[in-house]
């Protein structure tokens, strides 16, 4: 896809326009001061010439986040100052809003602001393709699926699971499996496959996480950094804690520590919980019972279901965690329950390792992720 760039300037008012037209009919359009960004970016920028380039559009911003944004983006430096312009439009029209309501009493203001965030509609990350055009495949083609009562289909110790992977990555192998089946396709039946897959769906969850880090989630009304806190600092165990001392109560000094160290995360609800924002906002109403089995043998116990539905039926999906919690040991997998039980086209049709036994675990060895809280 092409895109042209080209530069506006205005005498009077020392401000320039940066057109950028994608194709031949999109085109964004953003204003900057002129004394803060060069005309253009180079391609051939260095990785510390970027940052210098990126900070003079967002002096507000660390090195560690304008990295992720590049990185977001594959080191290309337009793109990223496109997308950091436009959060800071969000930023500065949040700040312009504050100042109008300034003459109210202040915890009303803050109700009132917290209100209209929780609102907005989520920011939606870009660059993973496959599993955002997964999300619109599922818009249309979901109903292939039976809409089952909250209660209804449930699962028990004899239910079988789809096929998942054993590298630290089953939780977001186990809901691009659900998007899988939602959008009709193909699950993943070679295990490279499922591994790169589940790769995949963690960089869109942690993507999507860092563009709504200041914001509040729809579903729970809380926002995402106290959410992301309470899973991977607060909530970690006590070893853990001394490990990686205690975060910051900042955004910014959150969002810090949580750059350096969510490429240790296992997933937990925080991650679930981006999952299912993403995909109600996208008008998919699903919903995700939580299972827990602590024994190959022993029942399974409900823990939660997210989010409580307010209809008398919804797309169910049940996910069954297993093995000892806080290790590498522990894993999630997805059931052959609830809007999926009796779907043959969703069965692998090899039964053979369906289900995640304490011998296979043995035999693949220890994870490539040491961390975590629940995975």
């Amino acid at each position: 896809m092409s895109v042209v760039m080209s530069v506006l300037v205005s005498c009077s008012s020392l401000r320039f326009c940066l057109v950028v037209e994608v194709g031949e009919a999109r085109a964004r359009k953003r204003s900057f001061d002129i004394s803060l960004i060069p005309i253009f970016f180079p391609k051939n920028l260095m990785v510390e010439q970027q940052l210098k380039a990126l900070h003079g559009v967002r002096p507000d911003l660390s090195d560690a986040q304008l990295m992720e944004s590049l990185r977001q983006h594959n080191f290309n430096t337009n793109d990223a100052a496109l997308t950091l312009t436009t959060q800071e439009d969000v930023h500065e029209n949040a700040q312009q809003n504050r100042h109008e309501n300034a003459n109210e009493p202040n915890e009303a203001t803050q109700r009132k602001e917290a209100l209209q965030c929780a609102h907005q509609h989520p920011i939606f990350p870009t660059a993973e393709e496959y599993v955002l055009t997964a999300m619109n495949d599922a818009g249309t083609n979901m109903t292939r699926l039976q809409k089952v009562p909250s209660l209804g289909m449930q699962p028990d110790n004899k239910t079988q699971c789809f096929n998942n992977v054993a590298d630290g990555n089953c939780c977001p192998g186990a809901l691009l499996q659900m998007l899988q089946l939602l959008a009709g396709k193909p699950l993943a039946r070679l295990v490279r496959e499922r591994q790169q897959q589940a790769a995949l769906m963690r960089d869109t969850i942690f993507h999507f996480q860092w563009l709504n880090f200041d914001r509040i989630c729809g579903l729970t009304n809380q926002p995402w950094h106290e959410m992301i806190t309470m899973g991977h600092n607060i909530g970690v165990t006590r070893s853990e804690m001394e490990e990686y001392g205690t975060w910051p109560s900042s955004i910014e000094g959150r969002m810090e520590k949580w750059l350096e160290e969510r490429s240790t995360f296992y997933f937990t609800t925080s991650e679930i919980m981006a999952f299912l924002e993403m995909m109600h906002a996208k008008h998919i109403p699903i919903s995700i019972r939580m299972w827990r089995q602590n024994t190959t043998t022993s029942k399974l116990i409900h823990l939660y279901t997210c989010p409580e539905s307010s209809f008398d039926t919804n797309y169910v999906f049940d996910m069954k965690h297993t093995g000892a919690n806080d290790t590498s040991d522990a894993h999630y997998v997805l059931l052959r329950s609830g809007s999926v039980a009796g779907s043959k086209r969703t069965v692998s049709q090899s039964y053979e390792d369906m289900d995640y036994t304490e011998k296979r675990r043995k035999k693949n060895g220890k994870q490539t992720i040491k961390r975590g809280k629940t995975n």
